[in-house]
């Protein structure tokens, strides 16, 4: 499975601890980029009206609940997502938290461009 994340936001490092603000967002953008699964996660939090289960997230991108789930749990670890109270069934019977997203996860939306251009500065 390692193989497979290569080169995505689950192994590149973060910003140097004390760099400047710019430096940590062209971090968490570069890492973005590099996994475009991810990215299209954060565009549907983005836009949702409503949170989310990573569950609900991969039946709107068509895609596999396997694929989605590790990458929830990234991105809740590293701030770009936040759980809330809301709990939802699964695929699978069980009881999953929906997720929204951060403050810190709309930049890099923005960053990325995922929702449109940016506005000229």
């Amino acid at each position: 499975m390692g193989d497979q994340l290569a080169g995505t936001m689950f192994d590149l490092p973060e910003s140097r601890a004390g760099a400047l603000p710019t430096s940590a967002k062209a971090a968490a953008t570069a890492a973005m980029r590099s996994d475009s699964t991810a990215a299209q996660m954060l565009a549907v939090y983005a836009t949702a009206p409503h949170p989310l289960t990573p569950d609900q997230v991969a039946g709107v991108l068509g895609r596999d609940v396997l694929s989605i789930r590790p990458r929830a749990s990234q991105l809740l670890k590293r701030g770009y997502l936040r759980a809330t109270s809301v709990e939802a069934p699964t695929e699978h019977g069980g009881e999953a938290t929906a997720l929204e997203i951060t403050e810190r996860g709309r930049v890099v939306v923005a960053n990325l461009g995922l929702l449109g251009p940016r506005p000229a500065a």
